[in-house]
Order: C-alpha cells, then sequence, then structure tokens
C-alpha cells in the first residue's frame, strides 16, 4: 500500500495515506521493511504540512474579506441589515451581527449569528426610544480545528428606530 502512493501526486491521496498507517499499525513493525516505514512517516509529514496550508489560505481568506452593511427600514418596525462580501467567501461558516445605539465605535452588543446576508431585526431594548438612530456592524467568521477567526467589521449601516 505504501509503495503505491505517489507524493508528487495533486491532491496527495491522505486517505490512502490513512490507510496505509492503519494497515502498518495492524501488521506490526516485523512484516514491513525500514525502508517503507520511512516512507510512510514522510508522507504523513507531508499530508499534515498540506493540511496546514490549507487552514491558514482558509484562515487568510476570511480575515482579508471586506464587508459592506446597509440598511432599510420596512413597515411594522422592522429593520433589514443586508451586508456584501468581496473576497473568497468559501472558507467562512456564517456572520455575526452587532448592533449599537452610539454613534462611536464602542457600546455594540452581539446581536445574532447567520448564514445567510442579510438579518430581519424587529426587536429592540425597550429602553431604545422612538426616533433613536441604530448602528449596525457586520462581521464574517470561520471555525478551524476549534479556534473561530474574524474578519474585520464592516462598514457601519444605521437607520432610524420608528
Amino acid at each position: 500500500m505504501i509503495a503505491k502512493i505517489d507524493p508528487t501526486a495533486k491532491p496527495l491521496d491522505v486517505d490512502a495515506i490513512k490507510a496505509a498507517r492503519e494497515a502498518y499499525d495492524a501488521l506490526g513493525e516485523t512484516t514491513i521493511s525500514a525502508e517503507m516505514y520511512a516512507k510512510l512517516l514522510s508522507l504523513e509529514t507531508l499530508a499534515a504540512e498540506l493540511k496546514e496550508t490549507e487552514a491558514d489560505k482558509a484562515i487568510n481568506a476570511v480575515q482579508s474579506l471586506k464587508i459592506k452593511t446597509t440598511t432599510k427600514l420596512y413597515k411594522g418596525k422592522k429593520i433589514k441589515v443586508n451586508w456584501t462580501v468581496k473576497g473568497d467567501t468559501s472558507a467562512i461558516d456564517g456572520y455575526r451581527i452587532y448592533v449599537s445605539t452610539k454613534k462611536t465605535n464602542s457600546g455594540y452588543k452581539y446581536l445574532a449569528k447567520t448564514t445567510k446576508k442579510y438579518i430581519n431585526h424587529t426587536s429592540i431594548k425597550k429602553n431604545v426610544k422612538k426616533g433613536t438612530r441604530v448602528y449596525y456592524r457586520v462581521r464574517a467568521y470561520a471555525e478551524i480545528d476549534g479556534v473561530r477567526y474574524f474578519s474585520d467589521y464592516s462598514t457601519v449601516g444605521n437607520r432610524i428606530w420608528k
């Protein structure tokens, strides 16, 4: 099995490497040559490096996204928050939306998460009075190997709550 794996193949057959490791573990050390075992180790190292490279590409893709937020007010006290994304979105797992009643970049509270590129905001804290301007911002995230990576925050979208 080890001899049949081509280390120069694109893409590298990671499943074949795993199967070869399982077969080696099942057979034991006495039935395989030291040369084949060394090849197995180098294939496993190559597969691990490839996995790291793919993870790094995904992290960089998420962190380099540019997001622009817009809002629209509908009848019945509903604000629709939309966003457009520039960049490679293939690695993202979703978007996190934040809301604030302050114009500055402070005071934002987590509102929701979604995989869509919009959210309808119909409820706001009771202490927000009619006529108050509400600010929204969004950022994309991806979870890779149990760690969550984020894009920069989007532009700020705002609308007056009626």
